[in-house]
């Protein structure tokens, strides 16, 4: 990112925090939605597969 010229604090911030919790989230087993409500543009699909695959969520109105 900073190659590109852009800011990567947030992203390190994010990085430290997964890694300082890195054993509660192993636990994880199965993918999971929270959210009550998925915006169709909040989604991000898998351009390359054969049928629709969410390949990610974004919610930045959840803090």
């Amino acid at each position: 990112m900073q190659a590109a010229g852009l800011d990567a604090g947030d992203l390190r911030q994010v990085i430290a925090a997964v890694r300082q919790r890195r054993a509660t989230l192993n636990t994880v087993t199965a993918p999971s939605l929270s959210l009550g409500n998925l915006w169709v543009l909040h989604a991000l699909i898998d351009p390359g597969a054969k049928v629709p695959v969410i390949t990610g969520i974004i919610a930045f109105d959840r803090g």
